[in-house]
């Protein structure tokens, strides 16, 4: 990574991307457990600290959607990365909740949100994208949507990772195979370090707002 001066007031530092790399290549209980402090000090401390304050200010609307009285917050890692989600507490119907996420790994800086197959918040993303008005005022209005990224378990007519403007323009005109959708925004390294805390919650906010919208 570039060398960079950090913000004064940006929740990570240098060290935090220095350890994901070292974790990036040795991803073993024995690396995590030897190097617990740190990880909770330069990466879990910081990416919850940003998480919670996400969850206090979003909307009334996206509180309600994402039902944050009925959840809770839960680390987890998979692979490389390390992130934090609301889960639902309780496991009845836990499909039709949408899942706020946030995660770092050495190379990114990811929020967004991530919605099961089998959730009815799925059948309304995709009924709402292939009306063809409301995809139009989405794709007229709602730019700049380029920086999103859309991840999905579909057949071959719609690729695995998209941008979602793509993704947008091929699904309305097709008949939608697509499984789990995870809609993110990713932040590279540099830009993290540059940026302080309040900017970071509030580009964050921001795009779950725009998300929700049309979600």
């Amino acid at each position: 990574m570039t060398e960079v001066t950090p913000h004064p007031e940006c929740p990570f530092t240098p060290k935090t991307f220095e350890l994901l790399e070292k974790f990036k290549n040795n991803l073993t209980e024995d690396f995590y457990l030897n190097h617990e402090k740190e990880f909770q000090e330069y990466i879990e401390k910081p990416l919850h600290q940003i998480y919670i304050h996400v969850i206090a200010q979003l909307p009334g609307q996206i509180i309600e959607r994402v039902n944050v009285q009925n959840a809770t917050i839960k680390k987890y890692h998979r692979s490389s990365i390390i992130g934090y989600s609301l889960i639902p507490k309780e496991t009845i119907n836990k499909f039709n909740y949408v899942y706020l996420f946030i995660s770092i790994e050495k190379d990114d800086f990811r929020f967004g949100l991530l919605i099961d197959e089998k959730s009815y918040a799925r059948q309304i993303l995709i009924k709402n994208i292939q009306e063809k008005k409301i995809k139009e005022i989405i794709l007229q209005h709602l730019h700049p949507i380029d920086d999103l990224y859309l991840h999905s378990e579909s057949t071959k007519k719609i690729s695995r990772v998209n941008r979602l403007s793509d993704w947008l323009g091929v699904v309305g005109w097709l008949k939608s195979a697509t499984k789990n959708i995870q809609i993110s925004k990713h932040i590279k390294p540099k830009t993290v370090l540059s940026s302080s805390c309040e900017k970071l919650v509030d580009d964050i906010k921001q795009t779950l707002e725009r998300v929700f919208s049309y979600s």
